[in-house]
């Protein structure tokens, strides 16, 4: 049913549809480094004075996500080849942003790491690989170029959000 809507959808559109999804899926590269270790570093000094965590402390929380992801991808792949690139970019999606809801009320260290261990495997697996699989399931071609637009975009993103992350820290606290 759902493969039905999609390419009617793609047969009326006056473009290749592959462009539209492209262009969701640097949406998604450019919104997933919110969760990127550059934009933690900016919360570094401010959350180490306030809760009196060490930098070693947290970024061990991030080196922990990063194990747990990379132990997962290869699941994460069979899940995207199974159910899809959109249903797992959802879900990942609301898991992120339940988990930087938590984050943001949580001042104990144990808490800390499950949280931002869960945001860095969804930030670091799901997303990398339901993103690149969404583009390459419509590009062959010109894969390659559809991939370079993906990578522009979390560059892009990068080089923001830990000024979008300053800007707030400075105008909130």
């Amino acid at each position: 049913m759902y493969l039905n809507t999609v390419h009617a959808i793609a047969r009326r559109s006056p473009f290749f549809y592959g462009w539209t999804v492209l262009g969701c899926a640097m949406c998604s590269s450019f919104a997933r480094q919110a969760a990127a270790f550059a934009t933690l570093s900016v919360f570094m000094v401010p959350m180490t004075t306030q809760f009196g965590w060490t930098r070693v402390e947290m970024s061990a929380a991030v080196s922990l996500g990063n194990i747990i992801a990379a132990l997962a991808s290869p699941a994460i792949g069979r899940v995207v080849d199974r159910i899809g690139a959109r249903a797992v970019l959802v879900g990942s999606a609301v898991l992120i942003s339940a988990t930087a809801l938590a984050l943001s009320a949580t001042d104990s260290l144990l808490w800390f790491y499950i949280f931002l261990s869960l945001a860095r495997m969804l930030f670091a697996s799901p997303f990398d690989i339901a993103i690149t699989a969404a583009a390459a399931n419509w590009f062959v071609r010109r894969r390659a170029r559809a991939m370079a637009f993906i990578t522009l975009a979390s560059a892009a993103s990068l080089a923001m959000m830990p000024i979008v992350a300053q800007l707030a820290i400075d105008s909130a606290g």
